[in-house]
């Protein structure tokens, strides 16, 4: 996915039992989601990309992508910025919400002047939140470990703010 420009500044993408991302919803082994691309595969490179979109889910969400758990994962010269990334459970980050890929990439990439929140209800209470990614698993949907590489390169988290209930919030991780 290269060049693409997400704008929704006045309205939310909703994802009321799932995931939602600026640009991906989903990479995965199965595919839905809420954002104007939901892929099924196993690697996925995003470059050159932009959300200025908020963003208001119930589970892993994220600026540029809300979950990826395939075997690679790309995010090069991406821009999350000017927006707000509400979760009501589950984990949020400003390039990623959630990833359990054999290898993560995120390289050149800023979150600028967004605002993280997160609302815990009922039995749920989970969720991490982070500048750049909310969320690092050691395992994945098929129940083999990935996570081997996590690379954050030249990345900055600018004029936000973080927030988290029941977890750590953090600056880029």
């Amino acid at each position: 996915i290269k060049n693409y420009f997400a704008e929704m500044p006045k309205k939310k993408r909703n994802a009321i039992f799932g995931v939602a991302g600026g640009i991906v919803a989903k990479h995965m082994t199965y595919q839905g989601g809420a954002g104007p691309i939901s892929k099924e595969a196993n690697n996925i490179y995003i470059y050159d990309c932009l959300n200025i979109g908020n963003i208001d889910c119930t589970c892993h969400l994220g600026g540029i992508v809300g979950i990826t758990t395939g075997k690679n994962a790309v995010i090069q010269n991406c821009i999350n910025k000017d927006n707000e990334i509400h979760a009501y459970c589950g984990d949020n980050g400003g390039m990623v919400g959630f990833t359990s890929v054999n290898n993560l990439d995120i390289v050149n990439c800023v979150t600028k002047n967004t605002r993280f929140t997160q609302v815990i209800g009922g039995n749920r209470t989970y969720g991490f939140t982070g500048g750049m990614v909310g969320d690092v698993c050691a395992w994945n949907a098929d129940n083999t470990t990935y996570n081997k590489f996590v690379n954050i390169k030249n990345c900055e988290v600018l004029d936000s703010y973080i927030s988290s209930v029941n977890k750590e919030p953090a600056g880029i991780l």
